[in-house]
């Protein structure tokens, strides 16, 4: 019965620490060049998710 206990516990912690890895938050780097690879401050940028097809949009620095 201890065995079973220790082993059952061991999971528990084992588990919630992979779950502590899930996030909803993210960013997204990089930099907005032209066609000539110029930088392009300011440049209006939008994001798409593919899985439920939501958009966010941003102004790069």
């Amino acid at each position: 019965m201890f065995r079973a206990c220790v082993w059952v516990s061991i999971s528990i912690v084992l588990a919630a620490g992979s779950l502590m890895g899930q996030s909803t938050f993210g960013s997204i780097v990089g930099v907005v060049h032209d066609p000539s690879q110029a930088v392009i401050p300011g440049a209006s940028v939008q994001i798409r998710d593919l899985e439920d097809n939501s958009t966010r949009s941003a102004t790069s620095d």
